[in-house]
């Protein structure tokens, strides 16, 4: 760690009742990176903690600069979100040990429990973000009916799922729309489902048929 980092950290002085600065608390876990199975290199952008994923807004920023990797520090405003390890309510402090950036979604799974080593021990071992998004597609298809989904190819056009994903509330039909500002993985499928469904199968490709049971 250079002499500006260890500078940098020795300035963020705070109290109880004030939480770390999120750089503080990445400047903490850059040089503890073993704990949460990281290494150094991992902390180059903001991304969470415990799964991985990069916020969009920060992908957002990148594909605006003219350098790949501007955009991408944890200067900028992220929504990431400060975690304790262990809860202030169970005697936790705002040390930056004791605090993590996490995404939406592993924030509200993460344990809440006063055991340290038990709470990293689950950021650590915690699936990757894309492993979970393949796992809920999997999931979201199955129970719509096709198991085999990975099979049809009418599913596995990039630019169907890309133009899903990109849509802004206007562009939103009749049909469907968002449980909130961020669109489903269900709903994703639902409607790749049902413009599937509006066409015939071909002959010769009853294999792409629904599997209900």
């Amino acid at each position: 760690m250079t002499a500006k980092k260890n500078k940098l950290i020795g300035n963020c002085e705070t109290t109880e009742k004030t939480p770390r600065k999120k750089l503080s608390i990445v400047e903490y876990w850059m040089q503890n990176a073993e704990e949460l199975g990281l290494e150094e290199s991992d902390f180059a952008h903001p991304n969470c903690f415990a799964c991985g994923k990069t916020p969009s807004e920060n992908f957002s920023e990148a594909a605006r600069s003219t350098k790949a990797t501007e955009g991408l520090d944890w200067n900028q405003k992220t929504l990431l979100q400060k975690a304790h390890v262990v809860p202030r309510s169970l005697g936790g402090n705002n040390e930056p040990r004791n605090c993590l950036l996490l995404c939406d979604v592993c924030h509200k799974e993460c344990p809440v429990i006063k055991d340290r080593e038990l709470v990293l021990r689950w950021v650590k071992n915690r699936p990757h973000y894309f492993i979970r998004l393949n796992r809920d597609i999997d999931e979201a298809f199955v129970q719509l009916g096709y198991p085999n989904w990975r099979d049809i190819k009418f599913f596995n056009d990039p630019k169907k799922f890309k133009n899903l994903l990109t849509r802004g509330k206007a562009d939103l039909t009749k049909e469907w729309t968002t449980n909130g500002p961020k669109i489903s993985v269900a709903t994703i499928a639902a409607v790749m489902v049902k413009q599937y469904e509006q066409f015939p199968i071909p002959l010769g490709n009853q294999q792409a048929s629904p599997n209900l049971h």
